[in-house]
Formats: C-alpha cells, sequence, structure tokens
C-alpha cells in the first residue's frame, strides 16, 4: 500500500474543463475481444461521468455517458461512489440521500434514437 503507483502513460486519459471531480471508482468490463477500464467519475455538481479508460490514442479521452443524480435545478457534490459486482449497481451518496445506478443503460437508449444519430 505504500509503493509509488507508477502513471502508464505521462498524458491524462482524459480531461474536462470546469468540472471538480469528487470521486472516483473503475469497473473492469469484459468486452468481445479485450478487458476495458470503465471510469465512473462523481463530480461536485452531482453528476456522474462515465468514460473509457484506455490508452489507445483513437479512443483517447472517450466518454461513454454523463447522468444527472440530482432534479435539474439542484447541485451536490457526489460524496461516494460504490460497485456492487453481485447485480452490477452503482451505488451514489450524496449528503441526504443514496441512489442505486444500474452499470448496464443500455435500456435507457432506443434503437430509434441511434438511427437517428447515424444518419
Amino acid at each position: 500500500m505504500s509503493d509509488v503507483i507508477q502513471p502508464i502513460t505521462i498524458n491524462p486519459l482524459l480531461t474536462q474543463d470546469n468540472v471538480r471531480f469528487s470521486k472516483l471508482v473503475v469497473d473492469i468490463v469484459q468486452g468481445r475481444d479485450a478487458l476495458y477500464h470503465v471510469m465512473y467519475i462523481g463530480t461536485e455538481y452531482g453528476s456522474i461521468l462515465k468514460a473509457l479508460a484506455t490508452t489507445n490514442k483513437s479512443l483517447h479521452g472517450c466518454y461513454l455517458e454523463e447522468f444527472h443524480i440530482l432534479p435539474e435545478g439542484q447541485r451536490g457534490t457526489i460524496k461516494s461512489l460504490k460497485l456492487l459486482h453481485k447485480d452490477r449497481s452503482l451505488f451514489v451518496g450524496l449528503d441526504d440521500r443514496l441512489v442505486k445506478i444500474p452499470l448496464e443503460r443500455c435500456s435507457s437508449y432506443s434503437a430509434e434514437r441511434y438511427k437517428q444519430t447515424a444518419l
């Protein structure tokens, strides 16, 4: 635990302007041909950024999704993030509540939406 952890590269995996990060958890997901590291990054504004951690230059800084935990117009710092692998959930702790979010959120996006954006 007291050993120094060396970075993989000299460049950051991703950057974001005007956002303060508060918490981070990483999920390791088996893809078709490789393991992927998916980062869930809590912000001081009450949102979660889901990003792919990769050294692949074509995917550098690849944000997958951003979702807001609090109702529109409200802000609050994400105090804790915890992955529960057993049921593939992310628990998000705020000052006054605990929110459970499924890690796979494909049902939030309809196939029709993808057809429209692909045109």
